[in-house]
């Protein structure tokens, strides 16, 4: 925890800084992104953005997606401008995009069963919340951009909820008995967790201001269910990863001219 809110405040810091060290204009005449004066400071330019996405969890179940909500701050570094990248003429094209956000993930699956005397339905709904780090690089094809990278979490919180409902006849009689509850599962998820990140987004103005639109598809890299906690050896059903697909939005702070 020691480390995770060094990193936080390191980003924090970062970001703030950046922010702080530009003049925000009140409007913005152009879209084209590329012809944003050139940063004071290492960034390109920072934004603030909002989205949805949906993802599920990988095993041997047949999990369903659920939907979930993620906040983000991030600057945008040209590559001509980072130490190290600016020389080589491949990389010094591309664009860096370093980003904190707070997402939630999670799956839901339904099991049901009949049989002569009734029937049964469990409904499981898994929630994790993470505090994300995404580190993607970013190429323009025409007025769009392609992206690739990598995005680094660290668990906040998770729960499973479940409804389990169950209906029995006795001759012309009917019993049905629902039971509810949640669970704290956060002892039974690894703390860290990264995936392989790529998709595609595009500028666009709305009156006088800039905004991005994106979207793309993480794959998840690690399985995040612990085993040591769990109290399962079975290896193979207890893996977990997480998949999601995000569409978000983010409003652009420029340099001013």
């Amino acid at each position: 925890m020691k480390h995770l809110m060094q990193i936080v405040y390191i980003l924090f810091c970062f970001v703030i800084s950046n922010l702080i060290a530009q003049d925000v204009p009140i409007s913005v005449s152009r879209i084209d992104i590329e012809e944003l004066p050139e940063a004071r400071n290492l960034s390109d330019f920072l934004y603030i953005g909002t989205g949805i996405n949906s993802s599920s969890t990988v095993n041997t179940v047949e999990y369903e997606r659920r939907s979930g909500i993620s906040l983000g701050v991030g600057a945008v570094l040209n590559g001509s401008g980072v130490p190290l990248i600016r020389d080589v003429p491949v990389l010094s094209d591309l664009r860096y995009n370093i980003g904190l956000g707070i997402e939630q993930f999670g799956s839901k699956f339904s099991t049901s069963d009949t049989w002569d005397s009734g029937e049964y339905s469990n409904d499981v709904k898994l929630r994790l919340n993470y505090l994300s780090f995404p580190i993607t690089v970013e190429g323009m094809l025409c007025q769009a951009y392609l992206l690739a990278g990598l995005k680094f979490r660290f668990l906040l919180g998770g729960t499973e909820s479940w409804k389990y409902t169950s209906v029995s006849y006795s001759g012309d009689m009917e019993y049905s008995d629902t039971e509810k509850g949640e669970k704290d599962i956060k002892d039974n998820v690894k703390n860290f967790d990264f995936g392989f990140v790529f998709g595609a987004g595009m500028p666009f103005q709305w009156k006088s201001h800039l905004f991005r639109l994106e979207a793309n598809y993480e794959i998840g890299l690690r399985n995040i269910w612990d085993y040591s906690d769990s109290g399962s050896n079975d290896s193979n059903s207890s893996s977990l990863k997480n998949n999601s697909f995000k569409l978000s939005a983010s409003y652009i702070i420029p340099r001013k001219n």
